[in-house]
């Protein structure tokens, strides 16, 4: 599905084109993504050729048509309109007009040239525009009067209405701005409809054990927790044990990292010594007001994976895996992140570090998932596991307690050398007895 994404995405052969009859019903299969709206207004108010309708959709995360590295599209697709999709037969009726909106708040037409790309070149001529910013904030879709009588019928109950497809999960409502404009460009019809996405399933946690208690999370969404803490209790007879397990590092903690890997200062002075002097594009060393707004947007990206880390290798502090700097930052940590993050700060290269930063961003089965031995005081005790709860930490630091269902009923253990062994490994186990 995703090759059927990249298709539509900013660089595709068909960005801003609805699809055909055979591509709508692929698309269609992803019902959670379909956002459809009731335009019979907007539809109505297209009384004269001339006149057109402009649908404004947000980005999600990174989208840069010059840096174009995810092939499924961070912005909503045009699948049909007033019931009709693309016919290849006739490929200008399916197409619109694409205009991006810049992270500077400019808006430009998305030209493309003969290879099907977008070509700030083309768009600078153009324009005229000094300067261009490629980092998208925003995307519209231009159609005219005259093309939405044209086209392949899709089917009759859609009449009135305009679908979209969103090829990633949306996590928060968004605003969808729907313009209708004369001839002259005056607008004469304008309203916002808010997109709210559907609810996830209730979300779980279950736990089995025998000889160790493996507990699981099922999410909606699990990108929007950055850290777990797991919180098991055991009580035989003589005993209660609590088990405590933490993973994942908080987003405040994250995003320092980030920030001492790429740090602000150093990222704007590269960019400038690379940059061209006579350039059109991303001139952010020339209008240094612009600088913060595209940094905290790469941070951003950054964390919610839609810009890969190593994208911006380029910039990465040289020493920012030495002990002594990185002492400096973790010291207001709580204890939480400092024990997730202890290996790191012995790692003797730049490289071993990224990769460990990038997992700690871009790996979430440890936060969902945790493993317990349970130490015994003697061979053969006997363990009732009387509750497990993850809490889930998201990017405002709101924490949210999910209870554990037992898939089975009593924990016991064999091997007391095997389990003090785990225990004096770097995996963050915390034990205590009441």
């Amino acid at each position: 599905m995703n090759v059927m994404y990249a298709k539509y995405g900013l660089q595709g052969p068909r960005f801003a084109c609805l699809p055909d009859l055979n591509g709508y019903r692929l698309c269609k299969q992803n019902t959670a993504g379909l956002v459809t709206l009731d335009l019979k207004k907007e539809l109505a108010a297209l009384i004269l050729p001339g006149f057109t309708l402009h649908i404004t959709v947000p980005t999600f995360g990174f989208t840069d048509p010059l840096l174009d590295y995810a092939p499924v599209p961070y912005f909503a697709i045009p699948l049909s309109i007033n019931g009709y999709v693309g016919d290849d037969k006739n490929l200008l009726a399916a197409k619109a007009e694409a205009w991006g909106v810049d992270i500077t708040g400019s808006r430009y037409p998305l030209l493309r040239n003969h290879q099907h790309k977008i070509d700030y070149d083309l768009i600078h001529h153009r324009t005229k525009e000094p300067v261009l910013f490629t980092t998208l904030l925003a995307i519209s879709y231009v159609f005219y009067a005259d093309q939405l009588a044209q086209g392949t019928k899709a089917c009759d109950n859609l009449t009135g209405m305009m679908e979209f497809l969103l090829c990633y999960k949306a996590s928060r409502p968004m605003n969808f701005s729907v313009q209708v404009k004369n001839e002259q460009g005056q607008e004469i019809l304008a309203r916002d409809l808010c997109y709210y996405p559907s609810a996830d399933a209730p979300s779980k946690a279950t736990f089995s054990h025998d000889e160790t208690i493996d507990c699981r999370v099922q999410l909606g969404d699990p990108f929007n927790y950055f850290r777990s803490r797991w919180v098991c209790d055991l009580q035989s007879k003589d005993n209660t044990l609590r088990l405590t397990y933490h993973a994942g590092l908080s987003y405040a903690s994250t995003r320092e990292l980030l920030e001492h890997l790429i740090p602000k200062e150093s990222f704007f002075r590269q960019f400038a010594h690379s940059h061209s002097k006579h350039s059109t594009k991303n001139c952010y060393d020339r209008y240094t007001q612009y600088q913060t707004i595209y940094y905290e947007h790469i941070l951003s990206s950054i964390l919610d994976q839609s810009l890969p880390l190593m994208a911006l290798q380029a910039f990465f502090n040289p020493d920012a895996h030495k002990e002594p700097l990185l002492e400096k930052i973790h010291g207001h940590w709580d204890d939480h992140d400092k024990a997730v993050f202890k290996p790191s700060k012995r790692l003797v290269t730049l490289e071993a570090f990224v990769d460990a930063v990038d997992e700690l961003i871009a790996l979430r089965d440890p936060l969902l998932n945790a493993k317990l031995h349970v130490p015994l005081k003697q061979e053969g005790e006997v363990f009732e596991c009387v509750g497990v709860n993850v809490n889930l930490e998201d990017k405002e630091g709101h924490w949210c307690t999910i209870g554990g269902m037992p898939t089975s009923e009593r924990a016991t253990s064999q091997n007391v050398a095997a389990l003090a062994k785990a225990l004096n490994k770097d995996n963050y186990w915390r034990q205590s007895r009441k």
